[in-house]
């Protein structure tokens, strides 16, 4: 009886790791070989893995022949007979320096002048309480002459709904 947790890829990749010399706990290892012998296609599809991996343990070692990285950068231009090629890096210095530059005076100019806050015309119908705590946006609340106005205001006193 093999393994509940053992399927077709889990034992081709416990039996990888025995072929690559790798450790592998001996329960999980029996679990291995056992499903890869009740299995048909685990086991064909282990032998061709075998096979795949005799292949390439039996291919000639090859080496790169003497000057081969020098001829490789010289093809490509990088040699040391070729022109210098311009780099790209102190042109996107620049230009995120000038970038910059442009962001810090917008910023500084906009910052430094308020805006005329301005509503529509039927936005400026629309009254908050706030509204009588200051004369302007950016002035300091006056609570005294803010629960006068509030006092005068009929829409203070209007229903809910609207009228």
């Amino acid at each position: 009886m093999t393994d509940r947790t053992m399927d077709d890829q889990t034992c081709l990749f416990v039996l990888s790791l025995l072929m690559d010399g790798r450790d592998v706990l001996p329960d999980t290892q029996a679990s291995a070989l056992a499903w890869a012998e009740e299995h048909p296609a685990c086991r064909a599809a282990l032998d061709e893995l075998r096979a795949q991996s005799q292949a390439l343990a039996s291919a000639p070692a090859h080496r790169a022949s003497p000057g081969f990285a020098d001829r490789v950068l010289a093809a490509a231009g990088v040699g040391a007979g070729a022109p210098p090629v311009e780099p790209v890096l102190p042109f996107v210095r620049r230009l995120a320096v000038a970038a910059s530059v442009a962001l810090v005076l917008t910023l500084g100019f906009d910052l430094s002048t308020p805006s005329g806050l301005h509503a529509e015309d039927r936005l400026e119908k629309q009254r908050h309480v706030v509204d009588h705590f200051r004369s302007t946006p950016f002035a300091s609340d006056d609570i005294v002459q803010g629960l006068r106005a509030r006092l005068l205001d009929d829409e203070a006193f209007a229903p809910l709904g609207g009228r």
